[in-house]
């Protein structure tokens, strides 16, 4: 049988199953996690699933149940989640972050929507909310699960944020159509007087000199990310679009992936992979073990490496036009519509001048 996850209008299809011992697996085609189901009917299916890129509490157990129950919430909810939130993850502590909450409530209390934060979003969340205010959203992407409870009063929000069984924080908020986040094009930028040049090993461990030739006279965009991010991945499925697009004109792109094996062989073959499930056409170099703080030592020149992914953008004078922190994926809706028209026209703005 095929395995559908589904978040939203997000789909996520499962690998062919392969049965074992232990049960059937279902493998995630982007990720280094699988399902195990044990008990596997018409009606239900129970069993694990194993991200194998977490050390500690790697593993979760699930129980599904062929969604049949379509009947209608006639009851009003009292305060709709419906709007826009300023948000503060951790509040009144030392590892306290904002975001932004932006959600909708369509029919039978169903809600959806995510939070923007100034490293990424937390992609396709869909819920309910009840009668009462009381709400949950969810998403399960195969490398994070995540769950957010929490109730809606009059204009404020608050709530509970579970990430898998190893890590969970509470969250507060209040209405605020005209929210905002720090510029993502400010936190990240190039030191005074330094020049953007690195050295890395391709996938088959020979060298590769940035810039180069290959790169000289071009618009080109350096993207430094991880084949467990899903971030990552919403941005690499955009800029595949880009380099189809443009490349013929005079457009490339550099990625530098950081990857959860410690030997370089691991890390090679992990990003071999990712390069070749997505059909990935540009150069992938391996970056070293996923660490900002690795990364920000090995990219020197910058301020910091403060988000998987960064992305940096240059003229055809190998000049930086501008640096990217963090990713809004297309579970932000217009955001990201409007990040990729913006991102397009200064492109083609760059490849005429």
């Amino acid at each position: 049988k095929t395995i559908i996850i589904k978040n939203g209008v997000e789909e996520i299809t499962l690998k062919k199953p392969i049965e074992k011992e232990n049960g059937i697996i279902y493998h995630f085609k982007e990720f280094n996690s699988y399902l195990i189901v044990n008990e596997f009917t018409n009606d239900e299916m129970i069993g694990y699933w194993v991200n194998k890129d977490r050390k500690q509490k790697g593993i979760i157990s699930f129980y599904a149940v062929h969604q049949t129950d379509h009947k209608s919430y006639k009851k009003e909810v009292s305060t709709s989640i419906n709007g826009k939130w300023e948000v503060t993850f951790s509040p009144n502590s030392n590892s306290s972050y904002p975001a932004i909450g932006k959600f909708k409530r369509g029919k039978n209390n169903n809600i959806s929507g995510t939070f923007l934060t100034e490293t990424g979003d937390y992609r396709f969340l869909t819920g309910k909310q009840n009668s009462d205010g009381s709400y949950y959203l969810s998403c399960f992407d195969g490398s994070h699960v995540f769950l957010f409870e929490g109730k809606v009063a009059e204009d404020s929000i608050s709530g509970i944020f579970y990430s898998g069984r190893h890590w969970n924080t509470n969250f507060t908020g209040i209405k605020n159509d005209n929210a905002a986040l720090a510029d993502p094009y400010t936190l990240t930028y190039l030191k005074e007087n330094q020049v953007f040049e690195f050295n890395k090993k391709q996938l088959d461990g020979t060298s590769y000199q940035f810039p180069n030739k290959s790169t000289a006279g071009k618009v080109t965009i350096v993207q430094i990310i991880g084949s467990w991010c899903p971030n990552c991945l919403d941005e690499t499925r955009f800029f595949k679009e880009l380099y189809e697009d443009y490349n013929n004109l005079g457009l490339e792109i550099v990625a530098v992936g950081y990857e959860v094996p410690q030997g370089f062989k691991e890390q090679a073959e992990r990003l071999k992979n990712y390069k070749e499930t997505l059909g990935i056409p540009y150069t992938v170099l391996v970056g070293g073990t996923a660490r900002k703080d690795k990364a920000s030592e090995d990219f020197y020149m910058l301020n910091e490496i403060s988000s998987f992914p960064t992305s940096i953008l240059f003229n055809k004078a190998g000049e930086v036009v501008r640096i990217l922190t963090g990713f809004n994926g297309p579970g932000t809706g217009i955001i990201y519509e409007e990040y990729v028209s913006e991102t397009r026209l200064l492109i083609e703005e760059l490849l005429e001048e």
